[in-house]
């Protein structure tokens, strides 16, 4: 026969049981440091509960707590509950049970892992029973993402923000749209996880209007503007001030774009992009020169000529005099306020083109030294598509 005792025992173990199964999840609306502790204080007493109930006969047992991992690290936040959790194991009146400062010949281990669930991290707290791998206790704990959890996510790198009030806009079906105002538009998003990336849609009013998007932050971001079916009509690295931000530029003409903002390092954090309205650039004062017979003439070691590609197939020609044979350096160097990516061809006499650069100068701007013997040449510079369909550049050529 089963003594009285016994069989009070086993019915508060199934009572523990179902009350563990019935109450499996706490939900936290606005977690603070505070609300983390009190809710991993309650957890831990009924971790204390738990393990009593476990183990064998009236022997004493020893307790570790394990690691609460993110993505293979352990953030922040997953050091502040495991430590709670044994603060508060440490603390709970007359266990039977020793809590072990690291982990080591334990008879139990307390351990879990963090989850992103879109707006929310679910933290699962375990206790497993070392003599056979088994699970005596599960819980979790559904965070929602706030600064003080963001905050808490910050592992190597890596980490979890709160989404931004334009996501989700992980497609060109569901990108955020964004009013673009003459006086420019920023806004203010982030990568929330490290896959992340944002589609906005514009609507430009009107035709041959001159945008810019750009970039700014610490994020090292690109930029790909597409048309209304999807197809790139620019994109960027690294064209902005910083080396890590973005930025393109084209006349467009009115209709619907997609402006797709991706993270290089797949990493998560904050970034700001910019549409702004511009003045496109003006014809330069060499112009007409679309043509090898409207040449204007540059001569070696003179003073730089400004000049633009204020349009997409805008084309310069400049006819060069060499005097002495030599080598010689042929620049067409994008100013500040402009990144029209520059290409430049260097034709002889015969227009037989005998050398070509692209990004041999300053980020976007070509440059190419050449060998050339005494005559009569032509170069040829013209914006490439991709990044900023017109600007203004800088034309020079020296002896070497």
């Amino acid at each position: 026969m089963h003594k009285v005792s016994d069989i009070r025992s086993a019915l508060v173990a199934v009572l523990l049981i179902l009350s563990l199964s019935l109450s499996a999840q706490t939900l936290i609306s606005n977690p603070t440091l505070e609300t983390l502790d009190s809710s991993s204080k309650t957890l831990a007493t009924q971790l204390a509960a738990a393990i009593s109930t476990a183990r064998s006969g009236n022997a004493q047992v020893k307790v570790a707590i394990g690691n609460f991992l993110y993505e293979g690290a352990v953030p922040p936040l997953g050091s502040l509950w495991g430590n709670n959790l044994m603060s508060g194991l440490v603390d709970t009146g007359n266990r039977n049970f020793a809590v072990l400062a690291a982990p080591g010949g334990q008879d139990f281990t307390v351990q879990g892992e963090i989850v992103s669930l879109g707006d929310l991290l679910r933290i699962y707290t375990r206790v497993v029973k070392m003599a056979d791998n088994s699970v005596v206790f599960a819980r979790h704990h559904d965070l929602a993402l706030n600064d003080v959890v963001a905050g808490l996510m910050y592992s190597s790198g890596s980490a979890v923000l709160p989404r931004d009030e334009y996501e989700s806009n992980d497609d060109m079906d569901s990108a955020a749209a964004i009013q673009v105002s003459l006086d420019g538009t920023i806004v203010e998003a982030n990568f929330h996880n490290d896959s992340d990336y944002d589609y906005y849609k514009l609507s430009i009013p009107q035709n041959n209007a001159a945008v810019r998007i750009y970039t700014s932050g610490d994020m090292d971001t690109t930029i790909e503007l597409l048309d209304s079916y999807g197809s790139t009509l620019a994109e960027d690295d690294d064209g902005a001030d910083n080396g890590y931000n973005a930025r393109v530029q084209q006349t467009l003409q009115a209709g619907t774009y997609y402006v797709r903002i991706n993270n290089y390092d797949s990493t998560s954090g904050y970034y700001s992009l910019h549409v702004d309205f511009i003045e496109p650039p003006r014809p330069d004062s060499y112009e007409a020169d679309n043509s090898s017979n409207q040449a204007k003439t540059i001569a070696v070691n003179s003073p730089p000529q400004q000049r633009s590609l204020h349009e997409d197939d805008d084309e310069d020609w400049v006819r060069l005099d060499i005097t002495r044979n030599g080598m010689y350096e042929i620049k067409a160097q994008p100013t500040a306020e402009s990144s029209v990516d520059t290409y430049l061809e260097v034709y002889n006499s015969q227009l037989i083109v005998i050398g070509e650069d692209d990004d041999g100068g300053d980020i976007l701007g070509s440059r190419l030294e050449i060998q050339l013997q005494a005559g009569t040449y032509y170069i040829k510079v013209y914006p490439l598509s991709g990044v900023e369909d017109a600007g203004t550049y800088v034309f020079s050529v020296r002896s070497l």
